[in-house]
């Protein structure tokens, strides 16, 4: 990476499919002048940040209000292509009354990684410690198929791949497909169905049984818990 005068910003993005993995470590070194003093003072860097505020805001509100294209409600937009290799990607904007679910069949098509997250309407994600609101196929259970089949509401219905609405009616919901075989061109298969039932007409909506009990799902939520925290662990 060449550098360049003044303030410069890396991202670096390390996706886990499984949250047991560790993470890559990362370091970074100054090979032209190993000895340099940054020459930006606190207050300056302070400045030029309060500077970019207005600017971040506004974009960002305009991301959530239009992520893709304008959206209705419960309405899944895509699956889309993503440049740069990044596979493709599918936003649901999502409203749903207590007693409803929607019902979201994928395949991963041999994706190095396909994941589900649900988020509140500022794309904020619910604590992954409380709420089972995400799941990538690692962690998910698929059907015999191969597809995969979610479930997401408010209240639990029992379902082994329950996505927790986390209290919330409105939010969005996307599911990604990372690392897709180079012989994929379109998005086809890649969603089998979507809808959105009532929690009384589930069972006639799935194949699978609702038989996760309130105990099972207590391991469950224990169980991620515990990645979360490898995770984040510090090396």
């Amino acid at each position: 990476l060449q550098s360049r005068p003044g303030l410069m910003k890396v991202i670096i993005r390390d996706t886990i499919s499984n949250w047991r993995q560790s993470a890559n470590a990362l370091s970074v070194t100054n090979l032209s002048q190993p000895d340099a003093k940054s020459t930006m003072t606190v207050d300056t860097l302070a400045e030029s940040l309060a500077a970019e505020l207005p600017g971040v805001v506004s974009g960002w509100l305009g991301f959530v209000s239009n992520y893709f294209a304008p959206q209705q409600d419960n309405v899944l937009n895509g699956p889309v292509g993503r440049t740069g290799g990044w596979g493709f990607m599918s936003p649901i904007r999502f409203n749903l009354a207590d007693d409803e679910a929607i019902v979201l069949t994928i395949d991963d098509l041999g994706a190095e990684y396909a994941a589900i997250q649900l988020c509140d309407v500022w794309m904020l994600a619910a604590d992954p410690q409380k709420h089972l609101s995400s799941y990538t196929s690692a962690q998910a259970q698929p059907n015999q198929d191969g597809t995969y089949t979610y479930v997401i509401s408010k209240s639990d219905p029992g379902a082994r791949n329950w996505v927790d609405a986390a209290g919330w009616n409105r939010g969005w919901l996307q599911f990604r497909w990372q690392g897709t075989p180079l012989t994929r061109r379109d998005a086809s298969g890649l969603v089998r169905s979507m809808r959105v039932v009532k929690l009384s007409a589930l069972k006639d909506a799935v194949s699978e049984p609702l038989d996760v009990t309130p105990a099972q799902r207590a391991a469950m939520l224990r169980a991620r818990a515990d990645e979360w925290r490898l995770r984040v662990a510090a090396p």
